[in-house]
């Protein structure tokens, strides 16, 4: 049992560590790069990636549907989603912005359970 809580912490630590520092890396990459110009790169290139190895392993193309349900889900989350928040780090510091971003789940909990 201490065992399984031992690596539960450290797996939420590394989530929390590595995840939050890509706001860290989306903030310096806001002063080289637009900020909506920096979300495109970036998920052009996880996009082109996971989409070669999802071919990879499965050996087949995805079907139109799933091609139609990606790009509404990307275009709402990553289009909206992340690029607002990249647009956010511009004027604010990326601690900040982390903070509220990791906070997010306890708001939907908190106005769920209202």
């Amino acid at each position: 049992m201490q065992q399984q809580r031992s690596r539960m912490i450290l797996a939420l630590g590394l989530v929390y560590v590595l995840w939050g520092s890509t706001f860290l890396g989306v903030k310096i990459g806001t002063e080289v790069l637009p900020p909506f110009l920096l979300s495109m790169l970036r998920f052009i290139l996880a996009g082109t990636l996971m989409l070669g190895i999802g071919f990879a392993v499965e050996k087949q193309r995805p079907t139109r549907q799933q091609l139609k349900n990606a790009s509404i889900i990307g275009i709402l989350l990553i289009g909206i989603g992340n690029s607002s928040v990249a647009f956010a780090l511009v004027y604010m510091p990326s601690g900040l912005v982390a903070l509220f971003i990791a906070a997010l789940p306890a708001w939907f909990i908190g106005l769920d359970w209202l």
